[in-house]
């Protein structure tokens, strides 16, 4: 703030929620006092309420001990420090069957500002007894909630000023979430409060809920008493800093929201704010500046949207707000007047600076076969896009009318156009460029051109404040989302109204970026608008440019009238169902090529087939495109430009003008962001059915699938990172599930033989073999591995394996292995120990049956007794230990010690593996040298060997 000497300076703060996260509230008690050092010490601090986050005792403590003493001992004693109560610090197990509704029935003396008000809520007052006993206890307060006034007010001049405080408790009546239109402070409080200190210039009223949130009855009342006294009130609740003026009576008073001191950690959604204010007394203005918690910068940063432009002193980070009837006076615009003189911009590497002159440099007048070729799915360009015999949609000139619209905001807009591959994004954003150049509106365009570019904040400070409108333009836009929006919110706090964004992407990779949906829609300025096939308006343009080139153009709407082609177009791209793919572009191909689709896609195979990547690479752009195709047929969209460009042998600096622009001049291919597709999912579909069912080309489908799952693999271990990695490695479902068990087998294999020892590859290729009605070639799987690497999931797979083909003592062996010390460094987990458990009793109860040895039916007992002692049991898991218990009874097995019960078990895993049905590797461990020390841990269970080892740990 400015901190002039007579000004009357404050911090308000508010929702602090004390109990709701331990860790993330003592880091931001830091970052708030931390913040506070640095300000001039305020002459007031006023707390909102919701101190606490359920009214208990212990939250109140943690915010006295570790906040409020730290503060007053900045501040100090001369600062004076105010809290009331919100419906958090309301006990909700207190008093749980008087409610509201009960009170309003039975009480109309229950806001009266004497005895008879005071006794009546006595009734509740226990809700409130530990805040008000902090209160008391940390700021020597009166116990004002529990007075015949319900209310505190306090007066007195300083810096000659004669300021009247009044304090209020607006949670009297919160219950649940429906408290919106329930709640008041009581307007009788409310009145005798605001007599109470009528004679003070300034007048600042404290409560924790906004007015719309009271009575509608007592709300008009309150509105009215605090316009005649001119008040300004501070409140929370809604976890945004945001100020406004409202209207009671005829008269204006100020309403003023803080954000919340902690509603979430900083890596959350929600943003922690806070608020200083500031009465200058010469101009009986309210200075505001506001602050949020930027994780980034890990830092204070001010808060611009919070309150109106307006109001914004200068270029300053604080706003004045007059009162009363000095509203007009504040505004009257105080922004700096911007200099004509134009400074010249350098575009950094990978963005083009792009202006009205410079787009002549284009090429808008390519070949009619270039045009037909773009109505067949070709990639456009800006040429290509500007040429005017291709359409403009309708969304061009909205998007362009509201960035010229926007313009005249002084805060950045994010306008954003999505849409599936093939949708028309990519034409409509050029387009959109094209237009807002030519709109007169003084624009210039920083586009992103390069793949690997980044949006950093430099390039954006170096926009010349000169009087220009400043467009960053970028397709693929999810590759900078949190650029982005790391820099948008940026220029919020800077004021900046002259730069804003237009961006375009596929909408599930939007989604899919780590900014949400949420974050972007807090940002003021943020729009989407999302192309999904054609409206009529569009679709006439669509007919219109390709009637020019007659039936080349218009397939098989030829011979139709404007209209019915319309029509047929139109319903053709509601006809779509796949949202991955584009709704406008599949109606394309199936009216421009209907059932000769096969013999288009056949030639785009032999005229891929002809052409060599590099003269010195046996790869031909068939062998690229069929890789792509393979991926995008069976609707796995996570092949990236990493994986394609090892496969193919060719440089990544190379893969996009040897390979991608290629194919996407064919129509063949389209990239997003580092995912590579086909143009449409059909035209994958197509080649596909090609390939598969003709000898003329040289590829085997089945070995396309086993070299880009072995190639991102590999890549991986070299330390790479591959998108999707996950769905790599488990492709081999996929191609079960659809019943190409030969395809899902090779696959597990091949990952087999590039890692070895990886236990979840054994594991799914065990699983799999089993599943197809294979048996001996899952345990093979297992029998013939060279020992794994650490995962309990091995020797667990192994053991279902073995049991299914009877071989029990096999399984109970593999069972305990599974949860022993020695078979890896991380301890079991309640599921490792739920499964193996259970599996081992059941073993243990059949070998019983078979060969009638007491030591399996004990284990068999013991194993369910330490099952019961597992958290978070499966109803399965239940209902098959209850099983194995009961003939545990029944053959005579009573409860052990549970340090007993994993001896037995050890005892039977020992036997277990002396009487094994088949031969185990060599690197299998002694079953005498297993040890059980980590579950007994899980367990609960103290052993002196696991007590040694805890003293030694």
């Amino acid at each position: 703030m400015s901190g002039i000497k007579n000004n009357i300076q404050w911090l308000h703060v508010s929702d602090f929620h004390i109990g709701k996260d331990g860790y993330g509230q003592n880091q931001l008690f830091k970052y708030i006092l931390r913040h506070v050092q640095e300000k001039p010490k305020p002459d007031f601090v006023f707390v909102t309420g919701d101190i606490a986050q359920s009214g208990q005792e212990e939250q109140y403590d943690k915010f006295g001990k570790e906040f409020l003493q730290p503060l007053i001992s900045i501040v100090g004693c001369q600062c004076q420090i105010f809290i009331v109560p919100g419906n958090h610090d309301v006990d909700r197990q207190k008093e749980k069957f008087v409610t509201r509704d009960a009170i309003r029935q039975r009480s109309s003396n229950f806001f009266d500002p004497d005895k008879t008000g005071q006794v009546d809520r006595q009734t509740i007052f226990s809700r409130f007894e530990a805040y008000a006993d902090h209160d008391l206890l940390y700021l020597d307060n009166d116990n004002w909630l529990a007075s015949s006034a319900a209310n505190f007010t306090y007066s007195l001049t300083i810096k000659g000023c004669h300021v009247g405080i009044l304090g209020l408790n607006t949670a009297w009546f919160a219950e649940d979430v429906d408290d919106k239109g329930q709640l008041t402070p009581g307007k009788p409080i409310v009145e005798t409060g605001l007599e109470a200190i009528s004679d003070a210039g300034l007048k600042i009223v404290l409560g924790h809920h906004p007015i719309d949130w009271f009575l509608p009855g007592d709300a008009q009342g309150i509105r009215a008493l605090f316009g005649k006294h001119r008040v300004i009130y501070l409140h929370g609740h809604l976890h945004q800093n945001s100020s406004r003026f409202e209207e009671g009576a005829g008269h204006l008073f100020l309403n003023v929201q803080s954000g919340a001191a902690f509603q979430a950690r900083e890596d959350d959604l929600w943003v922690n704010g806070l608020l200083w204010g500031e009465w200058n007394q010469m101009t009986q203005h309210l200075e505001l500046e506001a602050y949020y918690w930027n994780k980034d910068n890990q830092e204070w940063i001010n808060d611009m949207k919070a309150i109106p432009y307006a109001y914004r002193i200068n270029d300053t980070t604080r706003f004045a707000l007059p009162l009363g009837e000095f509203q007009a006076a504040a505004l009257t615009t105080t922004n700096v007047t911007r200099t004509k003189v134009e400074k010249h911009f350098k575009a950094p590497e990978g963005w083009d600076l792009i202006t009205q002159e410079s787009l002549k440099r284009f090429d808008t007048n390519p070949d009619d076969t270039v045009i037909l070729s773009y109505f067949d799915g070709r990639v456009p360009n800006f040429g290509l896009a500007l040429c005017p015999k291709i359409p403009r949609r309708a969304i061009v000139k909205k998007m362009a009318d509201r960035l010229n619209i926007s313009n005249k905001i002084e805060h950045p807009t994010i306008n954003m156009i999505l849409g599936a591959g093939g949708e028309g994004k990519t034409t409509a954003f050029l387009q959109t460029i094209e237009a807002l150049l030519q709109s007169g509106g003084h624009w210039e365009v920083v586009y992103r051109r390069g793949d690997n570019a980044k949006l950093g904040k430099k390039m954006v400070d170096d926009l010349p404040k000169d009087g220009r409108h400043w467009l960053i333009a970028s397709d693929d836009a999810d590759l900078i989302a949190e650029d982005v929006y790391r820099i948008a919110f940026g220029l919020q706090s800077e004021g900046r109204g002259d730069v804003h964004f237009l961006l375009s992407a596929r909408h599930t990779d939007w989604r899919n970026t780590k900014t949400t949906l949420p974050q972007w829609e807090r940002m003021s300025g943020y729009h989407e608008e999302e192309l999904r096939g054609l409206e009529e308006e569009d679709a006439g343009q669509v007919v219109d440019a390709w009637t020019v080139y007659q039936e080349k153009g218009l397939g098989r709407l030829a011979g139709l009238s404007r209209e019915d082609a319309v029509k047929q177009l139109v319903a053709e791209t509601r006809s779509e169902k796949s949202r991955e793919d584009g709704a406008f572009l599949g109606a394309l191909l199936r009216l421009r090529f209907g059932e000769e689709l096969k013999m288009h896609v056949k030639k785009l195979l032999d005229r891929l087939n002809e052409k060599r990547i590099l003269p010195d690479n046996p790869n031909t752009l068939l062998q690229a495109f069929a890789y792509i195709a393979a991926m995008h047929a069976e609707n796995k969209l996570f092949l990236s430009k990493l994986v394609l460009a090892k496969i193919l042998g060719v440089a990544q600096s190379k893969l996009r003008s040897k390979v991608l622009y290629p194919l996407g001049e064919e129509a063949a291919a389209d990239v997003a962001g580092e995912m590579v597709f086909t143009r449409h999912r059909a035209i994958a579909e197509t080649a596909l059915d090609i390939l598969k069912n003709t000898l003329h080309y040289e590829l085997e489908l089945n070995e396309l699938y086993m070299d880009l799952v072995i190639t991102a693999e590999e890549l991986s271990q070299k330390g790479h990172f591959i998108l999707a990695l996950e769905s790599w490695r488990y492709l081999s479902d996929h191609f079960f599930k659809n019943n190409n068990t030969g395809l899902a087998i090779d696959i597990a294999q091949a990952l087999v033989s590039a890692d070895k020892t990886n236990s979840y590859f054994r594991v799914k290729l065990a699983q799999l073999f089993r599943k197809a009605g294979q048996p001996e070639q899952a345990l093979r799987v297992f029998r013939d591995a060279p020992q794994p690497d650490d995962h309990r999931s091995f020797f667990t797979e192994w053991a279902t394996g073995e049991g299914k083909e009877n071989n029990y003592a096999l399984e109970a062996w593999l069972s305990a292995a599974a949860l022993a010390d020695e078979t890896a460094r991380k301890p079991p987990n309640n599921k490792d120990a739920e499964i193996c458990l259970v599996n081992f009793g059941i073993s243990c109860h059949l070998l019983f049956e078979n060969y009638n040895k007491n030591i399996f039916i004990q284990a068999c007992g013991a194993a369910t007794q330490l099952g019961f002692g597992l958290c978070n049991l499966t109803p399965k898991s239940q209902r098959l230990l209850s099983n194995n218990q009961k003939v545990a009874y029944a053959n005579n097995f009573t409860d052990v010690s549970p340090t007993t019960a994993i001896k037995i078990i050890k005892k039977a895993a020992v036997a277990a593996f002396q009487q094994r049905e088949a031969e185990l590797p060599k690197w299998i461990p002694p079953a005498e040298e297993l040890t059980f020390h980590r579950l007994a841990e899980l367990l609960g269970i103290e052993t002196d060997v696991l007590n040694t080892l805890k003293k030694h740990r």
